[in-house]
């Protein structure tokens, strides 16, 4: 691997922001170091500078107002005539990170923590908004009455550190959500608003895992005012960008104190159009658990889509599906997935991650300094093997690199370009300005294809033959190979036909793109 280093120092940057790239090669000084910004196939600027000592360097580069837009870098270190170290980033432009959400996640709040080398592992990821994972003092009093505080499960917390975290994030560009349990109570908060609570078909009052209670979420109702008061509260005194809602999925059926059945998905949506009314400028999103509202969240005033997937959605084509469904259904907001993977099962973490960012959404996988999310409890968190890491920066970068292609919510039609089923490879067709592009997914297992279950690599596809067909003119082909070691685009050779033409792959790893030049009718 390279020894040459280089970050962006924004996890993404509005128009007009001007870009900075860190460069570093320890243990290296002097020499040229060469910079070439490229957005999809199109070369836009080359930057030069030296190696200082230390083996650092900073390049500035204002990019065009466009957005949103996503870039790649690629840059070369040559001491002589020759380079000898090469590297890569991306970044993009956009009016606000929720235009291609890459969320992250914080977990730890001990005192004292300072929270640099967190964003410093975080941001090769471009990890553009974190959710604060209870950080609150308690379900029902979400800001702590003193600086330091015990959370209900007996994790011990700061607030200055919460504060500290959210400034940190702010500086770098990446937005902070206060996560918060739409309808949970302490206990002892049930017991003493009982008339506020859920119950169930019995006239029980509601608990999760005994040391929660249900409260009743539907808009105008004591708990829900109260909820949102408190939400409030937590922006206007921790300064958090927005809020991250969370339900457990169960109960899907549940009823008040008068014995009158609620209607709790409606309850959901009423709650996160009373935050958006009352805070227009925040934030607002609700974890979709199990996929369930999933209609009703993605017809919501929320601005992206989060789902929480279990094995009742077990196979990977059912996470594409999910994707492509919350998409369409909320007329092309952005989608975040939450899968929980062990760190060991690398096969299903890469295709997992290859699966969700070719149908056009993004997961949320990574958070503290760059551990995995494998538990649906976030301090439960796992650190990732070295291979690991590299790979999902890899994919990180292509994401960012060509969001123009994989995100911009446009479907093609068959008229437009259109691929032959290819045996245990799933294809996704996208379209982006100028160039429209075809994902591949290697999903030749041959241990079936849940992505909840352990499975080894799915074996390399060599000679892949990938039958495209379109109305357009082709100018050039080119391939995208997130696997390997190079993110740029290299042209391939392709054999027109009467309807498309006819391209010939070395490899499909686990993920790959084809982009096509096209020449777009007037």
């Amino acid at each position: 691997m390279s020894g040459l280093v280089v970050v962006p120092d924004r996890s993404y940057y509005l128009p007009g922001q001007t870009v900075g790239l860190q460069v570093q090669i320890p243990g290296r000084s002097g020499g040229r170091v060469t910079a070439s910004i490229s957005s999809l196939t199109s070369e836009v600027a080359t930057l030069t500078g030296e190696l200082g000592r230390g083996g650092t360097a900073l390049f500035e580069w204002s990019p065009p107002p466009t957005a949103p837009r996503g870039y790649g870098v690629d840059l070369n270190w040559s001491p002589g005539g020759s380079a000898t170290e090469a590297g890569s980033t991306a970044f993009d432009v956009l009016h606000h990170w929720t235009e291609r959400p890459r969320y992250g996640f914080v977990a730890d709040f001990s005192a004292g923590r300072r929270g640099d080398a967190m964003f410093d592992a975080l941001l090769p990821f471009h990890i553009n908004a974190l959710q604060f994972y209870d950080w609150q003092y308690r379900h029902d009093e979400l800001v702590a009455p003193q600086p330091d505080f015990v959370d209900p499960l007996g994790r011990s917390l700061s607030v200055e550190t919460i504060r500290r975290f959210v400034d940190g994030a702010r500086f770098r560009g990446i937005g902070a959500m206060a996560y918060a349990a739409i309808y949970s109570a302490s206990l002892e908060f049930q017991r003493s608003h009982l008339g506020w609570a859920l119950y169930d078909v019995k006239g029980s009052p509601l608990t999760f895992e005994g040391f929660l209670g249900y409260m009743d979420p539907t808009l105008g109702r004591p708990w829900s005012k109260h909820l949102i008061a408190q939400c409030e509260l937590a922006m206007d005194e921790l300064a958090f960008d927005g809020i991250h809602l969370d339900q457990y999925g169960e109960p899907r059926h549940a009823w008040d104190a008068d014995g009158e059945e609620v209607d709790l998905a409606s309850a959901f949506s009423g709650v996160i159009s009373a935050l958006k009314d009352r805070r227009p400028g925040a934030v607002v999103v609700m974890n979709a658990v199990k996929n369930w509202p999933a209609k009703i969240l993605a017809g919501s005033r929320q601005d992206y889509f989060y789902v929480e997937l279990w094995p009742d959605q077990p196979t990977y084509v059912d996470v594409a599906r999910v994707v492509r469904e919350a998409r369409r259904n909320s007329h092309g907001k952005p989608v975040v997935v939450a899968m929980y993977i062990p760190s060991d099962q690398i096969p299903n973490v890469l295709l997992a991650t290859a699966v969700v960012f070719a149908n056009g959404g993004t997961r949320i996988v990574l958070g503290e300094e760059a551990r995995l999310l494998a538990d649906p409890y976030f301090p439960r968190s796992q650190a990732i093997p070295d291979e690991l890491k590299q790979r999902l920066r890899r994919y990180w970068d292509t994401a960012v690199r060509y969001g123009d292609l994989l995100f911009t919510y446009e479907p093609t039609d068959g008229q437009q370009l259109a691929v032959e089923p290819i045996p245990r490879v799933s294809t996704v067709v996208h379209r982006g300005p100028g160039v429209l592009g075809i994902s591949l997914l290697n999903q030749w297992l041959g241990h079936g294809d849940r992505w909840d279950e352990p499975h080894g690599a799915p074996p390399p596809q060599e000679d892949l033959e990938v039958r495209f067909s379109t109305q357009l003119r082709v100018n050039s082909v080119l391939w995208v190979n997130p696997d390997g070691s190079d993110p740029r685009a290299r042209e391939v050779v392709w054999k027109p036909t009467k309807e498309g033409g006819i391209v010939r792959l070395p490899e499909l790893n686990y993920w790959g793109v084809l982009l096509f030049e096209v020449e777009q009718p007037r």
